[in-house]
């Protein structure tokens, strides 16, 4: 664990004219249960022509902004978002990803329970389809915990 109060973890959001999109995802991380200062945010941006990075310049200065002078993609972007990170754990999230309040603290506490668990994903909902399918959890692999 990096500090009593838990490991520290870089969260790495890549962008491409996201503007209208980073807002409800940036409040959604600011307003996690899990302790923010131990948090690095990481914007990635894929040259933006819509003003985001000024707007995250200015609107959220605690965001780390790595721009990267075109649009080479989102695992380009969280590639580079990786090999800047700094924090324990890494977690992508897609500029658009609005975050259940827990989020953080239940991925991160998955991931400290069992020392053999090296990865772990959240459920996505997508609140515009008309229903949320029902699937059978039984044969899902044996490694992967949410």
């Amino acid at each position: 664990m990096a500090s009593s109060r838990g490991p520290s973890i870089s969260l790495v959001i890549v962008s491409y004219n996201g503007k209208k999109y980073l807002g409800p995802c940036l409040e959604s991380l600011f307003q996690q249960s899990y302790p923010m200062d131990e948090v690095e945010l990481i914007l990635v941006d894929n040259g933006s022509r819509d003003g985001t990075v000024e707007w995250v310049r200015t609107s959220y200065p605690q965001v780390r902004l790595v721009e990267m002078g075109g649009n080479l993609g989102f695992a380009a972007g969280c590639n580079e978002g990786a090999r800047l990170s700094r924090g324990h754990y890494i977690g992508f999230l897609n500029q658009d990803t609005v975050l259940h309040r827990e989020w953080l603290e239940a991925l991160v506490e998955c991931l400290e329970r069992d020392e053999k668990r090296w990865i772990c994903h959240s459920s996505t909902f997508m609140p515009w389809t008309p229903e949320f399918p029902k699937r059978d959890l039984q044969g899902r692999p044996s490694r992967i915990w949410y």
